[in-house]
């Protein structure tokens, strides 16, 4: 009887790691493969990163994913988490460029924290750069120093 109640043990530990492991493991991946092969273009999907957006084009093993209009990415389909609900989205998301009138634009109302084009202006004439101190007919040695006398 010692065996038998050895092997029944080890069967019985089987059964709870395949119920408590194994078969919800494969009922999400089913899950996961239902929901990819659904996905179409237009669809709003959350990546693993977090990152929101749209579906804009689907491959077998890649998609192309819009985050913003004018900015698309390609991802592979596991980087997909899961497709949005309106409900889950925090954010109204509108494919229009125009701006709401609560998304002014900043604008600079002070003119001392302005950046002055003078600031980026290229000199015309090269007599207004800064020299080195290096003159031109005769070159420093390699530790930038001038030669000195006892050299010459």
């Amino acid at each position: 009887m010692g065996n038998w109640s050895i092997v029944l043990w080890i069967a019985a530990f089987a059964l709870i790691i395949y119920f408590l492991m194994i078969r919800p493991n494969k009922k999400r991946q089913e899950e996961q493969k239902k929901m990819m092969d659904a996905m179409q273009p237009g669809a709003r999907v959350m990546l693993t990163s977090g990152i929101f957006g749209t579906i804009q084009a689907t491959g077998d093993k890649q998609m192309v994913i819009e985050l913003a209009p004018g900015v698309a990415i390609t991802v592979v389909r596991q980087a997909i988490a899961k497709a949005l609900t309106p409900e889950e989205e925090e954010f109204e998301y509108a494919d229009d460029d125009s701006i709401e009138e609560s998304q002014t634009p900043l604008e600079v109302t002070d003119g001392s924290d302005a950046l002055s084009d003078d600031m980026f202006k290229v000199p015309d004439d090269a007599s207004e750069l800064v020299d080195d101190g290096t003159p031109e007919d005769k070159p420093a040695d390699e530790s930038g120093d001038e030669p000195n006398e006892a050299t010459k």
